[in-house]
């Protein structure tokens, strides 16, 4: 929750929208967001060059390798032939659908900043 709180007050700062920060110069605002750590690399296709947008990739990439570890863990363990239980059997199939089902997602939340950001730039030239 710590690490959410932390990108929250990093975009309310580049964004300034809290009174504290309206104050401050936009080069603030780059520094802050150039000082906030970005956990996980993104790939350059998915990339925006917009700072907030770059960070919030991070997040969502650093999510997206969690559930990968935790992917190939459960998919070993369906495998695993030590489990005679069918029950728990079942259990780690659930787990993992569930898994897949967060990966899936988070594949589709990486593709939504550009697809905003071309969407902008269209809706602009129309008007």
């Amino acid at each position: 929750m710590q690490d959410r709180d932390a990108f929250k007050a990093a975009l309310d700062a580049a964004l300034g929208t809290r009174p504290e920060v309206k104050a401050a110069t936009a080069a603030d605002q780059l520094r802050r967001l150039k000082d906030f750590s970005v956990k996980a690399a993104v790939a350059a296709m998915d990339l925006t060059g917009q700072p907030t947008w770059d960070v919030f990739l991070s997040w969502v990439q650093e999510r997206r390798n969690t559930l990968t570890e935790e992917r190939t863990a459960l998919v070993d363990a369906v495998v695993d032939r030590s489990r005679a239980d069918v029950t728990s059997i079942i259990a780690v199939k659930l787990d993992l659908a569930h898994v897949e089902g967060q990966l899936e997602a988070l594949e589709w939340a990486v593709s939504l900043p550009k697809q905003a950001i071309e969407n902008g730039k269209v809706a602009e030239a129309v008007s």
